[in-house]
């Protein structure tokens, strides 16, 4: 269950540990997949986002950056 008391999503996890989340998004060697429902990119966004917040970084620049890279990839149907 999320802290709220609710079902436990990705986005609860990555919250959950976004200074590690954090770190790894870092490297330069790590890449993220992202495959399965279209609408699990919401939540997977917000909870990027919140773990980016937390060092003053906008994750939809951030985002960009990485898919410029090759290093953020998505496949969802």
């Amino acid at each position: 269950k999320n802290p709220e008391g609710g079902k436990m999503y990705l986005q609860d996890r990555i919250k959950e540990n976004a200074d590690e989340v954090w770190q790894l998004v870092q490297k330069p060697n790590t890449h993220t997949y992202i495959c399965g429902l279209k609408g699990m990119e919401g939540g997977i966004d917000e909870g990027m986002s919140a773990a980016a917040s937390k060092f003053d970084v906008d994750w939809g620049e951030y985002q960009k950056q990485l898919k410029k890279e090759h290093r953020w990839h998505v496949e969802t149907y």
